[in-house]
């Protein structure tokens, strides 16, 4: 894996991944990506035309930087991704939560509206918040196994 970053404007900032996005790949460059993002007073666009593969190592990372950048009020937008990508991207992971784009210039176009959506909103860090992952629900021991447990795992 590895990264290019650039930024596009003063509030964009675009980071071109190359490569796959594995476990042992992203462990190697976790820190790298993180400190590209850090900056959080940039919305972050992934060219990924180079990914060669996402695993759930990379998935994972792709939703915790989304989740911080978020609680900031910052977008994270993919575009580029090969169909194959682009389509485990989309199956795994909300829309609302990475929108994966063909062009560059949608993305950019994306995080423009989004801002703007922001800024006009009066409670920004709510409208934030409404969008982060939701965790399963946790069914009691006793209950494991059982049609309530089927029903409430399918919830």
């Amino acid at each position: 894996m590895r990264l290019e970053v650039s930024d596009l404007d003063v509030s964009t900032r675009q980071i071109a991944i190359s490569g796959s996005m594995d476990d042992p790949t992203v462990r190697r460059f976790k820190a790298s990506f993180q400190r590209a993002v850090r900056r959080v007073d940039s919305d972050i666009v992934l060219e990924m035309s180079a990914v060669s593969f996402v695993g759930a190592a990379g998935i994972y990372l792709l939703l915790a930087t989304r989740t911080a950048l978020a609680e900031h009020g910052r977008s994270l937008v993919a575009f580029g991704c090969k169909p194959d990508i682009a389509d485990l991207i989309r199956l795994v992971v909300p829309k609302s939560l990475l929108p994966v784009f063909a062009t560059r210039r949608d993305a950019l176009r994306f995080v423009a509206a989004q801002r703007l959506r922001l800024t006009d909103a009066p409670e920004a860090s709510i409208a934030a918040d409404r969008t982060r992952p939701v965790d399963p629900p946790v069914v009691p021991a006793e209950d494991r196994g059982s049609t309530r447990a089927r029903c409430v795992a399918a919830a």
